[in-house]
């Protein structure tokens, strides 16, 4: 089974999923997570009134990063495994082993975190690689946000510089000019705007 934390917080960073068995686990991890600042769904409650195979549809959707903890019982979870899956196909599947056990087929690809022997802080190096997976994933979007708006404002540059050039050519010549003049106040008495028109 999986999780959620607290129910009420649907847009959770991390999706953490794993069977019943591990819920303590899980519940350790969640806070180690939660002290660094992501928010994670990863407790079944869910609150009255809400669908619970809904709930975690909805929280499993919007995570940008998915937990799965591999252990003898989640690797037999249907729950789990389908969870495991969906994370695949969006690429945002973070698998760590937390007992020792043979990962089901389908998912012995992927790179996986061994926390079988984590004790619960910060010191460990394999829950550093873990947290490192983790900030991966989540700032991967903002990073491809970041380089487009590099982009648009690169482009935006472009378009003024090309447009100032044309400004200069039309201003070469006097009735060009003139009628430039002409419609720049028109556009002023109509927007209130000034301009700062170059003088021959």
């Amino acid at each position: 089974m999986n999780h959620s934390s607290g129910g009420s917080q649907p847009m959770s960073n991390v999706f953490i999923s794993y069977a019943n068995e591990d819920r303590s686990k899980a519940e350790k991890l969640a806070h180690a997570l939660e002290a660094r600042g992501w928010s994670v769904w990863w407790d079944r409650h869910i609150l009255p009134g809400k669908d619970f195979d809904h709930a975690i549809e909805e929280a499993l959707s919007a995570a940008k990063c998915v937990i799965v903890l591999w252990s003898p019982h989640s690797v037999t979870s249907h729950w789990v495994k389908d969870e495991a899956t969906q994370a695949r196909e969006r690429s945002i599947l973070l698998p760590a082993l937390i007992a020792q056990t043979r990962i089901p087929i389908g998912f012995r690809q992927v790179q996986t975190a061994d926390l079988s022997e984590w004790p619960g802080d910060s010191s460990s190096a394999n829950f550093e690689q873990l947290l490192a997976g983790v900030a991966a994933m989540i700032s991967s979007p903002s990073v491809l946000r970041t380089r487009g708006e590099s982009a648009s404002l690169t482009l935006t540059r472009a378009a003024v510089s090309s447009a100032m050039r044309c400004l200069r050519w039309l201003l070469s010549s006097r009735s060009s000019r003139d009628s430039c003049l002409a419609w720049l106040h028109q556009r002023r008495q109509m927007r209130g705007l000034r301009w700062a028109l170059p003088h021959h």
